[in-house]
Order: C-alpha cells, then structure tokens, then sequence
C-alpha cells in the first residue's frame, strides 16, 4: 500500500517540475533558478526510499543545467 502512495509522490513532484522549469527558463540570468526546485527535492527526501530523492535530485540538477544553456 506504502508503494503505490510514494509513487504518486514522485508523479507529482515530477509534474510539479515542468512548470518550474518553464520559470527557469523564463528567468532572467543571475535568478537564483535553484531555490524552486528546493521544496519538490525536499518533499521528495521525506520518502522511505532513497532513491526517489537521489533521481529527483539528479533530475532536477539536470533541469537546471539546461536551463543554463
């Protein structure tokens, strides 16, 4: 039961991201564009499996270097 209840967590922190990103983008440089993904990765680290917080990490640093190209 636990599994299905953090899987939905991560489905909607990672919808959660597209809109972020779309921010980032949107952002003028020199925005601090990290601190929006903050909240999501710390939702995501109040999970049992560490491995949701790892990916959404790793996700979300990916989201911000693209914005930076």
């Amino acid at each position: 039961m636990k599994k299905t209840v953090f899987d939905k967590v991560m489905v909607a922190t990672l919808a959660f991201s597209a809109p972020i990103f779309a921010i980032d983008l949107l952002a003028p440089p020199g925005i601090a564009g990290w601190i929006l993904y903050f909240f999501p990765v710390l939702l995501m680290s109040r999970s049992n499996r560490a491995f949701y917080s790892l990916f959404y990490a790793a996700f979300c640093t990916a989201l911000i270097a693209a914005a930076y190209l």
